[in-house]
């Protein structure tokens, strides 16, 4: 009796082991599927040397659930590493390639490439808004009261920053404003009373940041500037992006502020830019000056 309880047990154990090693050779031997990758996308259509862009694939399917990790490569320019969505830098205009292997870590074989051949563009040169929009865009007291609750000057010869001539506001709080706020919008493509989508903006891709000067008549006036937000419904057009530096106390001295566009579409700009104040933030009025607005 024992004799056959001995041998039942070693049937067992004999069975628990030809199973394991089974699975082990099916596990060892079951095919894995490469995972399907999508072509390598550019954020930005028309790519300039000097402005950086995203390049990006998307994982269609990963059916081996395997862990995947991304190494990228260029011929023009530098570009992260390590995830499906990555920063590209060209460094000189002419042609480029992005190239994309996809690696199962388990391993480090490569399980997908991806290549994307294009040319970078030459930069463009700055553009000065003061000179190519027109502050049309009168919003808030601005439009309600007009140049009772603003005045803009853009020829003012006190003290500009570049001279000869700089932009002095003056935004004042009403009695009677129901607002309670004020700001304008310098606009492209204008005719008559502004551009709020009735007309195209322009292209300015290739264009990495907007760079400006601003400085109060006291120091410790409120200012909010951005560009791009132009969204109106029912019209044709609209700003393909929108930025803020939210609301920024201005210095009695000029100072240099940038807004950095290297990551937004400005593949359609009508607000060129554009400053907002409010009496809640400046309840006596407020009177400040800017100077060499520039995409850059």
């Amino acid at each position: 009796m024992v004799k056959r309880k001995q041998q039942i047990s070693i049937f067992f154990y004999f069975f628990i082991i030809i199973t394991i090693l089974l699975t082990l050779s099916e596990a060892c031997t079951k095919k894995i599927v490469p995972p399907q990758i999508s072509d390598i996308k550019l954020k930005i259509q028309k790519v300039r040397a000097g402005r950086s862009t995203e390049a990006s694939v998307d994982i269609l399917s990963n059916l081996s659930n395997l862990s995947l990790k991304f190494e990228w490569s260029t011929s023009n320019g530098t570009i992260d590493q390590g995830s499906p969505t990555v920063k590209y830098q060209p460094e000189k205009p002419g042609n480029a390639s992005i190239s994309l292997n996809v690696k199962n870590t388990r391993n480090d074989s490569i399980v997908a490439t991806k290549t994307l051949s294009f040319r970078v563009e030459s930069p463009v040169p700055p553009l000065n808004v003061l000179a190519d929009a027109v502050f049309a865009g009168w919003m808030g007291d601005g439009e309600t009261f007009g140049e009772r609750a603003i005045t803009l000057v853009d020829g003012c010869t006190e003290n500009p920053y570049t001279p000869p001539a700089c932009v002095k506001i003056k935004y004042r709080v009403l009695p009677n404003s129901v607002d309670r706020w004020a700001g304008i919008y310098a606009q492209f493509n204008v005719r008559g009373q502004g551009n709020w989508g009735q007309r195209p903006g322009r292209d300015l891709s290739g264009y990495n940041k907007l760079v400006f000067y601003a400085k109060g008549e006291q120091g410790g006036e409120m200012v909010e500037f951005k560009a791009g937000g132009i969204n109106a419904p029912g019209m044709p057009h609209k700003d393909s992006f929108e930025y803020t530096m939210g609301t920024i106390e201005l210095k009695k001295e000029w100072t240099r502020y940038e807004m950095e566009l290297s990551e937004e579409d400005l593949s359609s700009v009508i607000g060129a830019f554009c400053w907002v104040a409010t009496a809640r933030s400046n309840p006596n009025g407020l009177t400040f000056y800017i100077d060499s607005v520039t995409y850059e």
